[in-house]
């Protein structure tokens, strides 16, 4: 739990939409977590694994659809809100793609599942060479789509955070920690975001 509680004791006091995400390097030791760190749940344990897969193609989309938006921001709290959204958002694909390796070291083989996952943020919502308004217009649906993950996220990271069955299963709290960490600054951005105009 000292990464969640790193989330919780950096809160920044004020009001919430004058709030700016705090990026927080973290780092995991994964030397003794098992491949199936969910003891005798072997599914479950390979369904929540695949987070570690998904999560950094599409955070570093993010990142990359943020950019070009940046331009474009003339607000010096949210230019200043969306930098450290982008920077914490690395960090968190940074973390997974850790895990990822782990997981890997054990001889659970990622890099196909991974190349699909970069083809789809690559190819289908990837940059488009349209016209002027229209280029304008796809940057504002990735913009959304990016808007409405973060609300899915904020709900899932509002479970890893509530729920106990991990934890009354004897699951690895290595494994735990990052996915509460990540839990917790899905909630705490997502507070933000939905105060911002």
């Amino acid at each position: 739990m000292a990464a969640v509680e790193a989330v919780v004791a950096s809160s920044r006091p004020g009001p919430v939409e004058d709030r700016v995400p705090e990026p927080r390097r973290v780092a995991f030791d994964w030397a003794e977590v098992p491949l199936h760190w969910i003891p005798d749940d072997p599914h479950t344990t390979h369904v929540v694994s695949t987070l570690h897969m998904f999560l950094p193609a599409g955070e570093r989309w993010f990142v990359k659809v943020f950019k070009q938006a940046l331009p474009l921001i003339d607000d010096p709290l949210l230019h200043e809100q969306v930098r450290a959204f982008m920077s914490q958002e690395g960090q968190h694909a940074t973390a997974h793609d850790t895990a990822r390796a782990h997981l890997e070291a054990q001889g659970l083989d990622t890099s196909r599942y991974v190349r699909v996952l970069d083809t789809f943020f690559e190819e289908l919502l990837g940059d488009r060479r349209l016209p002027g308004p229209l280029q304008r217009q796809w940057l504002y649906v990735r913009l959304a789509a990016v808007a409405a993950v973060e609300h899915y996220t904020a709900i899932l990271g509002d479970w890893v955070l509530e729920q106990q069955a991990w934890d009354e299963a004897g699951a690895d709290p290595t494994m735990v920690d990052l996915l509460r960490w990540h839990g917790a600054e899905e909630v705490a951005a997502c507070q933000t975001a939905i105060q911002h105009p």
